[in-house]
């Protein structure tokens, strides 16, 4: 459930900050510019940070394999929000950027989101920091390993606090680089896990979460 900072790197590994989130559900994402439909009466909540849902939640680092990024996640419960914050630097032995992820911890049980097209994640206010470009992780029960996940871009645009990513366009991969498995789309009744990272750019970032949905 790691991108890539080279195909060369060793399977697994990571630098991993498990963190309780007290009253949250977060899970999946994808950017798409322009106005953003509401979804108010067919969205199927996944992660919120206002104690209606609780989920586990950890952060995994490079260090182990070679890098020096940091991230941490913490849930603030009186502003409702989950924050991730962090900074990716460049591996010295490769000259290329290392990788932060922030993914729920294990195999957690989520709503069958079949009837739903996209996954949408709500921010509290603009991201910060000069990463812009993310990725969003989707695990899959009886699909996907520690070492595959279904991912899909999902760069943020100035301003942007609400972004969405269609489940089509989600492709399974091992260490950041495609490989053959099931559509998504086949499997939205079996999602175990879920989480955001960051996509190739040394720099730092800050978001507040505030709900993922699926629409």
């Amino acid at each position: 459930f790691l991108p890539a900072i080279t195909n060369a790197l060793p399977a697994g590994g990571g630098s991993v900050s498990p963190t309780s989130m007290s009253g949250a559900t977060t899970h999946s994402f994808e950017t798409v510019n322009g106005p953003v439909m509401d979804g108010a009466s067919t969205s199927i909540s996944l992660a919120t940070f206002d104690g209606a849902t609780t989920h586990s939640f950890e952060t995994v680092n490079d260090p182990v394999m070679g890098g020096a990024s940091t991230s941490t996640f913490s849930v603030d419960t009186r502003a409702r929000v989950g924050v991730w914050d962090g900074e990716v630097r460049i591996v010295p032995f490769l000259g290329k950027p290392g990788f932060c992820v922030l993914r729920t911890h294990g195999e957690q049980d989520f709503p069958d989101v079949s009837t739903s097209e996209a996954i949408e994640v709500h921010l509290a206010g603009p991201a910060t920091g000069s990463i812009s470009n993310f990725q969003v992780q989707v695990g899959v029960r009886g699909v996907t390993t520690s070492q595959t996940v279904y991912s899909a871009p999902a760069p943020l645009q100035a301003g942007q606090t609400v972004v969405r990513v269609p489940w089509s366009a989600f492709r399974l991969t091992f260490r950041g680089q495609e490989i053959k498995g099931p559509p998504l789309v086949d499997h939205l009744d079996a999602l175990s896990r879920i989480g955001l990272s960051t996509s190739g750019k040394a720099g730092t970032f800050v978001m507040a979460l505030m709900s993922f949905e699926a629409v």
